[in-house]
């Protein structure tokens, strides 16, 4: 596009209303002669003219035409969902020093997080690793660093490698906490960010788990029940798919609790060990005898359902279930 036709054939209503205006005011052309050369009729122009003195009136006109431009990350919804909640916790009555937000690395940037210590609110989050960070932490010794213990679910424990260090960061405007993890089964290193200097450098690492055991939990209903895969962008069908996952998953971890050795193991294992089998079933006046094929895992579901095998079943006519192992596979 020319130059010249930009201004004078603008494509957009706003810079169309802007450069009608311009000439009406600035140039001191006509109405008529304006509304001609941009299109407009003469009554139309004038409801535009009279528009915007009523705007100009109510304002200071800096965003009639042209949106300020904010600089730096905008504000998302979670962030405002975030201050919402830190703010209805201290109206509950919740001391400064029992709020701690855990958060990860893309939910705000380190000017924000200056505000919230600026706050006294405590927080915990993730860095991003770069390469330069990444190769610095290798340069560290082996004697800087320390093995901690960090307890697990389950009451187990775990060995991991840290650097605990105070470091400045670009953006943030004050000194940090960083806490660079190792041994997690993961190549690259862990890097927490806090600004409580005071907690236990196990607590702070156990703090950010619990946030990455409930994002495996998330991955695992999208991998396992395909959660992003909806069967309709209808709302309600979607909300329906949705609740039907999550759903799912619960009864899938109830099972796991009947299963000691098992407690901990995805949904996607529950299945492969347990559920995926077939059967051969017999259906008799009073109950239903169900012959399962063998499987690894087989003698575990049988032990299990024996506590079931006086249940009367509403749905199945008061009919009872038995489960029995098939002597072929």
């Amino acid at each position: 596009m020319d130059i010249i036709d930009f201004f004078l054939s603008p494509r957009s209503i706003a810079q169309k209303q802007y450069e009608a205006l311009r000439l009406f005011y600035v140039e001191d052309k006509a109405a008529k002669e304006v509304a001609e050369a941009f299109g407009y009729t003469h009554r139309g122009f004038t409801s535009i003219v009279t528009d915007f003195k009523k705007k100009l009136r109510n304002n200071d006109g800096d965003d009639l035409f042209f949106k300020p431009v904010q600089k730096g990350r905008k504000t998302t919804e979670k962030v405002i969902e975030a201050r919402d909640i830190v703010v209805e916790l201290r109206k509950s009555y919740h001391s400064v020093e029992e709020i701690k937000v855990v958060f990860d690395s893309k939910f705000t940037n380190y000017q924000n997080l200056k505000k919230l210590d600026d706050d006294k609110i405590k927080f915990v989050t993730i860095r991003r690793r770069g390469k330069n960070i990444i190769d610095g932490l290798e340069q560290v010794p082996a004697k800087s660093k320390k093995t901690i213990r960090v307890e697990m679910a389950g009451n187990k424990k775990r060995s991991l490698t840290v650097l605990d260090e105070e470091i400045h960061l670009k953006g943030y405007g004050g000194t940090i906490r960083q806490i660079s993890i190792t041994g997690h089964g993961k190549i690259k290193p862990a890097l927490i960010i806090t600004n409580d200097f005071d907690l236990k450098v196990e607590l702070i690492v156990r703090k950010y788990t619990k946030r990455w055991i409930v994002e495996k939990t998330i991955s695992e209903q999208i991998e396992f029940f395909h959660l992003n895969l909806v069967s309709s962008s209808m709302v309600i069908k979607v909300d329906f798919d949705l609740t039907m996952s999550i759903l799912t998953h619960n009864l899938f971890r109830l099972f796991a609790l009947d299963l000691e050795r098992y407690l901990h193991i995805s949904d996607q294992s529950l299945f492969d060990k347990f559920l995926l089998n077939t059967a051969d079933i017999e259906i008799e006046n009073d109950k239903i005898k169900v012959f399962l094929k063998k499987k690894r895992n087989l003698p575990v579901i049988l032990e299990i359902m024996q506590k079931f095998v006086a249940k009367k079943y509403e749905w199945l006519g008061n009919m009872k279930m038995e489960f029995y192992g098939a002597s072929y596979s």
